[in-house]
């Protein structure tokens, strides 16, 4: 009886330490999915950020060569 005993222990400690093993895993992957996921985030909202700026900035320098052109007749 005791050594059936310790034989189920056995069994159920290395089927534990595989589900931890898979589990931990699949952590990793799920973290590893969330910083992508965050980085391309980060970069799409900067280059939107830089894109638009540069958009503004044109229009502004449109608008003050518009009023100097238009002062000096």
């Amino acid at each position: 009886m005791n050594e059936q005993h310790e034989a189920r222990v056995g069994i159920i400690k290395v089927f534990v330490a595989w589900a931890a093993t898979l589990g931990g895993m699949n952590l990793a992957e799920l973290l590893q999915i969330l910083v992508l996921t965050a980085t391309l985030l980060y970069t799409v909202l900067q280059t939107y950020v830089l894109v638009r700026d540069k958009i503004v900035k044109r229009r502004r320098e449109r608008r003050q060569a518009g009023d100097t052109a238009a002062g000096g007749l």
